[in-house]
């Protein structure tokens, strides 16, 4: 399958394609451009910020910046535009970066935070490779050491699992409990990057994996599968067209996925 016989607003099921359909869509990409939009049709429920920690390459100095909590609105991509503009213009060097989600976005549910932590085990290499910029994977061990204690008795222990262990980028350190806060938010360190589609893609990507552990359209029965085999041999490609398929309500959003994806293996 190429490109252009799909149709963006809709969404094709990508996984079901052989896998010489697949590369033939990959390869029809090469030359597809992805375009910042004004909008990426994201709940206004979510909230979400960015910060990065860049040097003044011409005066030595170190700074930082963070962002406030924002919805999907033309605005919050114009700010975006501009911020990265203006530190692209004052000649700059981004150290970090990293993007900011009010927890909200999991409901407050012990189960979804349960679905992340498996969703971010299955799909570690598609994680780390799409937000860090390269692919590296969890040693056979880490795999072994979290499926042999399975048992996520609270919502704590949950958290904890993700908190900076086995390296997982998605970091729950400043949850604050089940309650609503104004100061509770999941991080995210993200490939520094001033380049706006790229940001702004990314963020696609990390709110829509993370509002997927949350959907009624959580697969337990697939996810589990998946999380149960991971010791085993499983082919990268077809995993990267299973997360798009799973997260992603839109092949414009599935396209644009993919398209990121082969240009960090291009790198």
């Amino acid at each position: 399958m190429k490109f252009s016989n799909l149709e963006l607003r809709e969404s094709n099921l990508l996984s079901s394609l052989s896998n010489e359909e697949k590369l033939e869509l990959l390869n029809s990409l090469k030359d597809y451009v992805t375009e910042y939009r004004n909008t990426l049709r994201i709940s206004p429920y979510v909230t979400f910020g960015y910060g990065m920690e860049y040097n003044h390459t011409d005066k030595n100095l170190k700074s930082a910046m963070m962002s406030q909590f924002m919805q999907d609105m033309s605005s919050t991509w114009k700010d975006l535009d501009q911020t990265l503009s203006s530190l692209n213009d004052s000649k700059t060097n981004v150290n970090s970066s990293y993007i900011t989600i009010g927890s909200q976005i999991m409901n407050y549910n012990p189960k979804s935070f349960l679905n992340l932590v498996k969703m971010s085990l299955v799909f570690y290499p598609q994680l780390s490779e799409f937000i860090n910029g390269s692919m590296t994977t969890l040693e056979k061990s880490d795999y072994q050491k979290i499926l042999d204690n399975d048992n996520f008795n609270s919502y704590l222990t949950v958290l904890n699992a993700l908190n900076g262990k086995n390296g997982l980028p998605i970091s729950f350190n400043y949850v604050r409990g089940l309650e609503q806060s104004d100061n509770s938010f999941i991080t995210v360190d993200i490939n520094p990057t001033l380049d706006k589609v790229t940001f702004q893609n990314t963020i696609n990507f990390i709110l829509n994996f993370i509002i997927y552990a949350n959907s009624k359209k959580f697969d337990d029965k697939k996810i589990d599968e998946l999380y149960q085999g991971l010791a085993l041999e499983q082919s990268k490609m077809e995993k990267d067209f299973l997360l798009a398929d799973l997260i992603f309500k839109t092949n414009l959003d599935k396209i644009n996925y993919l398209k990121q994806v082969e240009q960090v293996k291009s790198k």
